[in-house]
């Protein structure tokens, strides 16, 4: 009965309820994401930090929103210690600072979100904060995935639907920030709902929240009628590709060790021959699956030149690359297509992983460089470009490329009939990024309403449908061959793909007037 007024009055214990409300908040949050799945949570998952928020100043708004974001982004976040000592080849006592920073930087988001929603609450109304609620917190998301150095949309609250098929079609409207909307939306509903079932008499209805709970009704409602309409619209006409996405689960320790190029160039190639005989048009290894350095080594380029023009099969596959810098040699994370009547053509991955590929703010902060001489320095390539896999465009995406909406996009916009993913996953280790990283693809489909090809070095490989079914998917850790088909889209874009983050930037535009409002009228004017 007691909990809004635990969390809402003063007194000693109401700062340990406050802090428990986020706590419970940024847990709930994480279970809904791959691995727990429990993706209905987060329906509610944000009601206890909503009702943790009420009444407090700024200065406590932020350190609840604060603790939230870093037990959220701490769980769900947990496989980058792994991805940064094992890729990156940081000793753990530079990792675990660097997992530290990650989950405070994004956690300072969650941290901005408490608050603005406390500085408008201060300065108006709790009804008013609760409205300005779901755009602070799209425009918190949409900052912390594409601004600074360190740009990172894993983790937005809409990435947790994946497996709600019916609910993610609107995504080729909004993107995933329409959703975020949403969800933050339906949440203040049921923080309402619950402040009126415990604040008001029993019995009494003056206080229901009605106009709260019709309008997430009513917006949830369309949501899944725009779903159904998508999901039961034609499928797209044309002739199915039939494909096969190899993967070969190769030992990262061994990947590039000398004596074992021969062993994995033969994993792949015997596969390749396999997929041949049993109809596949096109065979798709991951990233860096060619551990040499194809277009500049003679006799690399034989063994993959030979092998399409003898199995008839176009070829997508991964391999480093160099050029030669003005003081050193560049190194590219590089993909290719290649085609049975001789055309190649490559893109050179833009962008790279921080701490991975590359040291971030090296110019800035030079130390860094020393303190982590392990990482890669790559060189980003220059150009977003749509491939000629024969008959049809394929908009290449490698590694976490796939999780940045926009490069998507614009590969679509270019005239990709279907994205393709590649991806050494094997450096997350046994953990839940993976399917985080799919469940991102899944939205890329959505958004482009393009079939999503992913072929991952130990999984998880798929096929997903441009209504973002995953038709065929691979475990994690197992060498195998993922067959199947698709058919490359031939539309003129979606919403989203032709209008981009228009959402998001309303969002921000709106943000930026419920605080600057009240921040000004902090500083005395009117």
């Amino acid at each position: 009965m007691a909990l809004s007024y635990n969390i809402t009055e003063p007194g000693r214990k109401a700062p340990l309820a406050a802090g428990g409300a986020a706590i419970v908040s940024g847990a709930m949050m994480a279970l809904a994401f791959p691995d727990f799945n429990a993706w209905p949570l987060m329906w509610a998952a944000m009601v206890p930090l909503f009702m943790a928020l009420r009444g407090k100043s700024p200065l406590h708004g932020a350190l609840i929103g604060f603790l939230a974001g870093v037990v959220f982004y701490g769980v769900t976040l947990r496989w980058i210690i792994n991805t940064i000592t094992v890729y990156g080849h940081l000793p753990l006592y530079a990792a675990i600072p660097v997992q530290v920073m990650i989950t405070m930087a994004a956690a300072f988001y969650t941290s901005l979100f408490g608050y603005l929603f406390s500085v408008v609450e201060s300065r108006s109304s709790e009804d008013y904060a609760f409205a300005a609620a779901p755009f602070i917190w799209v425009a918190q998301e949409f900052f912390r995935s594409n601004f600074f150095d360190l740009a990172f949309p894993w983790a937005k609250l809409a990435q947790s639907q994946a497996p709600f098929l019916t609910m993610i079609q609107m995504a080729d409207i909004t993107g995933e920030d329409g959703l975020t909307f949403l969800i933050v939306t339906v949440n203040i509903a049921l923080a309402r709902i619950l402040v009126c079932a415990t604040e008001q008499p029993r019995g009494g209805k003056a206080g229901f929240p009605v106009r709260w709970a019709g309008a997430a009704t009513l917006m949830f409602a369309g949501a899944l009628a725009y779903g159904v309409v998508k999901l039961n619209a034609p499928e797209p006409a044309g002739e199915p590709v039939r494909v096969a996405i190899i993967q070969g689960n190769i030992d990262q320790a061994r990947k590039w060790d000398r004596s074992y190029i021969m062993p994995q160039i033969q994993i792949y190639t015997g596969r390749t021959i396999e997929a041949a005989r049993r109809g596949a048009t096109l065979v798709i290894w991951p990233e860096a699956a060619a551990p040499f350095y194809y277009g500049q080594e003679p006799g690399g380029d034989a063994i993959i030149d030979n092998l399409v023009k003898d199995t008839g099969a176009a070829l997508i596959f991964g391999a480093p690359a160099y050029d030669q810098g003005p003081d050193s040699l560049v190194e590219y994370n590089r993909a290719w297509v290649v085609r049975p009547d001789g055309f190649r053509e490559y893109y050179d991955k833009l962008r790279l992983v921080p701490f991975g590929e590359y040291v971030p703010m090296k110019r800035a902060l030079p130390f860094i460089h020393r303190v982590v001489t392990a990482i890669g320095d790559m060189e980003p390539g220059s150009t977003v470009k749509a491939l000629d896999a024969g008959g049809f465009k394929v908009g290449l995406q490698i590694c976490y490329e796939v999780i940045f909406p926009q490069f998507s996009r614009e590969i679509a916009n270019k005239g990709a009939g279907a994205l393709v993913n590649i991806t050494n996953d094997s450096w997350y280790g046994v953990s839940p990024a993976s399917r985080q990283s799919l469940a991102m693809g899944v939205f890329r489909a959505v958004e482009n309403r393009l079939p999503l090809l992913r072929a991952a070095q130990s999984g998880v490989s798929a096929i997903v449908t441009p209504k973002g079914e995953i038709m065929a998917q691979t475990p994690l850790f197992v060498e195998t061959t993922l067959y199947g088909s698709f058919v490359p889209a031939k539309s003129n874009g979606t919403t989203y793909s032709l209008s981009g983050d228009i959402f998001a930037w309303i969002c921000v535009m709106v943000t930026f007037a419920f605080a600057g409002r009240h921040l000004l009228a902090r500083q005395g004017y009117k």
